[in-house]
């Protein structure tokens, strides 16, 4: 339920006119009112009073040299300039919603854009989810098989592990023996040298014995052919 006016417009008029010390032809007359609407406008015989309209609201106003707001308060007329909405505002407000159409267009095309990616996205990510998938199977598959294969890959491991333990231990006999053989081949070329020096010592000694046996039974048979001569 709306409050009831404190005050009519037409007394809340005649004040201010009062104040500003106006009379009513010439307030009329700036307001450019006819007198007889004036009148109308101010009287309180209730009858014959006309209400106001905001262009008569506005008109008095701007000669009593008031806000239109501070002339209607409290007043029957206080609704009609609740309802009035300045030009400039409207235009402002056309304007906001004009841009604001223009944004909605814009937006409605991005957001079929948006749609035509989601689209897309949720295809990629559904094939992304199908290769997920087979790459989860082959993953699995490959464990299975290692899990199956692994007794076996144990064993040729052990198998492996044992040939070379075999291998190693071949390896190092055979450098054992290798050493072994290297220091009895070194012991008997040892041994050939000295036999040889030895050898060499002999054949030497042989030779100069040979040469004094020579010398000597030279000297015997010179003797002994002395000996015949003197015989004879």
């Amino acid at each position: 339920m709306p409050p009831i006016p404190s005050s009519s417009f037409a007394t809340r008029v005649r004040e201010v006119m009062t104040q500003k010390g106006l009379s009513s032809a010439v307030l009329a007359q700036r307001a450019e009112l006819t007198p007889s609407l004036l009148s109308r406008l101010t009287t309180e015989n209730l009858s014959t009073r006309r209400d106001p309209q905001i262009e008569h609201i506005l008109a008095l106003a701007r000669v009593l040299e008031v806000a239109p707001a501070e002339l209607v308060a409290g007043t029957e007329a206080e609704p009609i300039l609740g309802q009035w909405i300045p030009r400039y505002e409207f235009e402002k407000e056309v304007q906001a919603r004009n841009e604001a159409q223009a944004e909605a267009s814009e937006l409605r095309t991005e957001l079929a854009g948006t749609r035509s990616e989601l689209i897309t996205l949720r295809n990629e990510l559904e094939q992304m989810g199908h290769e997920v998938t087979k790459a989860s199977q082959r993953a699995a598959d490959a464990e299975e098989s290692a899990r199956r294969e692994l007794p076996a890959l144990r064993a040729a491991k052990g198998a492996a592990e044992a040939k070379l333990a075999q291998a190693l231990t071949e390896r190092d006999q055979a450098l054992a023996d290798a050493q072994q053989n290297y220091r009895a081949w070194a012991n008997a070329h040892s041994q050939a040298l000295n036999l040889q020096r030895q050898v060499a010592n002999a054949d030497g000694k042989a030779v100069i014995l040979g040469l004094i046996g020579t010398a000597v039974g030279a000297m015997v048979a010179g003797d002994e052919n002395a000996t015949k001569k003197g015989r004879r």
